[in-house]
């Protein structure tokens, strides 16, 4: 593919039947991605989404009562590729509670006002920018590289001050799906520069490229924490 993508727009979305941890084993150059799905914390799923979104069950432990084995993959599938790059991870096992016996304000990564605006916007729990102390958390969890373009989902974990005693503190954590930056220019306390689908992803915790464009693994944002695929193409000018 010649072209260098800038925009991706969301084409598919395809909701799986529980909440847990997904990840694309395989995909196929006619379209076909299979996902293996951990729930409950101990059972597995395996699903087979078509080109066309169509969802099939391949097989399912429900909860004990099945014994699945690994599906067959067709001869034209592929493993998804790893990004050519590192991954980056800064993070602190800091979660809430007192601010003085743990020292969180020397520990977490210090923000500039219009970074605590711009968390603030996206975090409402945290209430004003003033009560931002800082960055806990920085992680790229998991990037893919489709078009000339590196893609990743990257989670933020926040300190801010408790707004009903001011002695302690919590933690809230943002996820986002973005344009990543060149290695290179990273920095630990370095927001996204780029999120692509604003107010679209809710949970995003993988994405993976394919021939036919970019899979990001979120979650429903209606409580249930069920799993979704959103598959997204480069955006042609009509």
């Amino acid at each position: 593919m010649n072209q260098t993508i800038t925009e991706l727009i969301l084409t598919t979305t395809v909701v799986l039947p529980y909440s847990g941890l997904c990840e694309l084993i395989a995909h196929t150059t006619e379209g076909a991605g299979y996902f293996e799905l951990f729930y409950d914390d101990e059972w597995v799923a395996y699903f087979r989404v078509g080109q066309d979104g169509m969802l099939e069950t391949l097989a399912d432990e429900q909860e004990g009562k099945q014994h699945v084995t690994y599906p067959s993959l067709p001869p034209t599938a592929r493993l998804p590729l790893s990004p050519a790059f590192p991954l980056a991870h800064f993070r602190l096992c800091l979660r809430g509670g007192n601010r003085l016996d743990e020292r969180v304000e020397e520990a977490s990564l210090p923000l500039s006002v219009p970074q605590k605006h711009w968390l603030a916007q996206r975090l409402p729990r945290v209430g004003s920018p003033w009560g931002i102390i800082g960055l806990t958390e920085n992680s790229i969890l998991s990037a893919c590289e489709f078009g000339g373009v590196a893609w990743g989902v990257r989670r933020l974990s926040v300190a801010y001050a408790d707004p009903q005693q001011a002695s302690l503190y919590q933690t809230v954590q943002l996820h986002t799906f973005e344009r990543l930056q060149p290695s290179e220019a990273w920095d630990r306390s370095m927001l996204p520069h780029d999120e692509d689908w604003v107010g679209v992803v809710h949970q995003p915790r993988a994405c993976y490229s394919t021939p036919q464009g970019v899979i990001v693994v979120d979650h429903v944002p209606d409580g249930s924490g069920r799993v979704r695929l959103l598959y997204g193409q480069l955006d042609t000018p009509s």
